[in-house]
């Protein structure tokens, strides 16, 4: 897990990436579903077993938000 939140934070777009339990929360800075991208360059690095599920942003995604400006 902490690789792969390393790999995703180092991607070129990334915004944010946050461990939530079992579950990463991922934000682009292009705000669109970037899923296909995304799991082309996770590949690339090795990474396998990947599922992608756009939610709505939670109380915690916006704490995090908040915490970063």
């Amino acid at each position: 897990m902490h690789k792969l939140i390393l790999d995703l934070r180092a991607a070129e777009n990334t915004d944010s990436v946050y461990s939530f339990g079992d579950y990463l929360h991922y934000t682009d800075r292009r705000g669109e579903a970037v899923e296909e991208d995304m799991k082309k360059i996770l590949i690339s690095k090795g990474h396998t077993d990947l599922v992608f599920k756009q939610i709505n942003p939670g109380i915690e995604d916006c704490f995090m938000s908040l915490m970063n400006k």
